[in-house]
């Protein structure tokens, strides 16, 4: 009995010791003694560089080049990339964290007063630049094979997600490895093997490429254990996925179907800032675009003739559509993405498209912190779209972090809505922007340029 009372009494004073060492070191961080106190409630505490402590929800991957592959080949990624600019964000949002995690408040608020710190702070010191880019833009994509060619094939177009990977090989090499620019590609290890021999051929002119390894389990520990389960949680519901029955478009779409589908859509952003902080050709702008998009020429989609996206980079330009939904957006429940957009109910808005977004390395940074508060929230709320859902209530909610780019005019700017610009394609409306860049012809100060192709 005496040996069990020492026992617990040495325990609490160990325990004494700790808390009092940890509100010591608080006092000379970077963090305040409150946001100290309520990062030990919560846990999850990380020591930063500079000696400070900042929460960290999932960790970061470190990536290297393959053994048996030539250096020069490869991007690598670890704790220490992206320097100050990275600590700046990442502090931001283990900040916005500690100061607006508590239960008091609704989720939505919660998240609004999380995102509002880290966009209010990140504007009165300047962290994000607005002005508009010049020089060369990083094209950014990623590839892995998630199973849909595994998926029943269907003779309605509207719920046929059959696809064989050689699609999305065969449409990598015809778009994104034959543009000329600068490119950084993610894939998983399998794939990288696969297409090396591929790339160094000199027979097929791949040309400013930069590999990046990265399997999805790596993607998978970013999430973290608690919000990749509620993500698994929302897409094996049938009273998500079976909003149509059980023989709807989203019961058999790739998000209700594939495990990993949602895990990489909504990982997409992360690419893009690994690619922004490494910056291995030194570019100003990044911009992510699907490694096989239909609208992709890559003749024409070159460096020369994307001064229209410089433009518009003064900070993430997105492209959007207008969509009026009854049930769901992309699986996300009406009701609740009207409430996260600010909206009436039943209300017409805008959609944020995922093939095609990018910026400066400061938009892309404050967007991804944002970004990831608003996923992980809606994930523990039980609701779920894709990562064109995430987008869209950034676009709404906070707008100046973002540039909109609207896919129903063919025309900057127009009135119109019937895609009848004289010397556009028009395939279709997610092609819009596409086809200013192969236009080359309409600028916002009214100047006409011939459009040029490169092979």
């Amino acid at each position: 009995m005496a040996r069990g009372g020492l026992r617990a009494r040495a325990v609490k004073v160990t325990f004494l010791c700790v808390f009092l060492w940890f509100i010591y070191s608080q006092a000379h961080s970077k963090h305040s003694v409150v946001d100290g106190v309520l990062l030990f409630l919560q846990g999850g505490l990380r020591r930063t560089d500079d000696g400070g402590l900042s929460a960290q929800i999932g960790p970061e991957p470190v990536l290297h080049a393959p053994a048996d592959g030539p250096p020069e080949l490869y991007m690598e990624y670890n704790e220490s990339t992206g320097g100050v600019m990275r600590k700046q964000f990442e502090s931001l949002l283990s900040k916005s964290i500690l100061r607006h995690g508590l239960e008091s408040t609704s989720a939505l608020d919660r998240s609004l007063e999380r995102n509002n710190y880290i966009v209010d702070t990140a504007s009165r010191v300047d962290l994000i630049d607005s002005s508009q880019p010049s020089g060369s833009i990083t094209l950014v994509s990623g590839l892995w094979d998630l199973g849909r060619g595994e998926l029943s094939e269907s003779r309605k177009r509207s719920s046929d997600f059959h696809r064989d990977f050689k699609e999305y090989t065969d449409g990598l090499k015809a778009t994104f490895l034959a543009n000329p620019g600068y490119k950084v590609l993610f894939l998983d290890s399998k794939l990288e093997a696969e297409l090396r021999p591929y790339v160094r051929d000199p027979k097929n002119n791949v040309k400013n490429l930069k590999l990046v390894v990265i399997d999805i389990p790596q993607i998978v520990a970013w999430f973290g254990a608690e919000t990749y389960a509620q993500k698994d949680a929302i897409r094996t519901d049938p009273e998500w996925s079976d909003v149509y029955g059980p023989t709807g478009w989203l019961a058999l779409s790739p998000q209700a179907k594939l495990k990993d589908y949602n895990t990489i859509v909504m990982y997409k952003i992360n690419l893009l800032r690994m690619a922004a902080r490494a910056n291995p050709w030194n570019t100003e702008a990044f911009l992510f675009i699907d490694s096989r998009h239909a609208c992709h020429d890559p003749g024409y989609f070159v460096d020369e003739n994307m001064g229209f996206l410089r433009q518009n980079m003064d900070s993430m330009l997105v492209t959007h559509f207008n969509y009026k939904a009854i049930k769901e957006t992309h699986g996300f429940k009406a009701g609740h993405f009207m409430e996260w957009l600010g909206l009436p109910e039943r209300s017409t808005h805008k959609v944020v498209r995922g093939g095609i977004f990018g910026g400066k390395r400061s938009s892309i940074e404050a967007v991804a912190v944002v970004y990831e508060n608003i996923l992980r929230q809606t994930l523990a709320d039980g609701v779920m779209g894709t990562e064109e859902n995430l987008f869209s209530i950034i676009l709404y909610r906070h707008p100046a972090l973002m540039h909109g780019f609207n896919n129903d005019n063919a025309c900057y700017e127009s009135v119109n809505h019937d895609h009848s610009c004289e010397g556009f394609v028009n395939r279709a409306n997610f092609c819009s922007i596409f086809d200013f860049v192969n236009s080359g012809v309409i600028h916002r100060d009214g100047t006409t340029r011939t459009r040029v192709y490169k092979n």
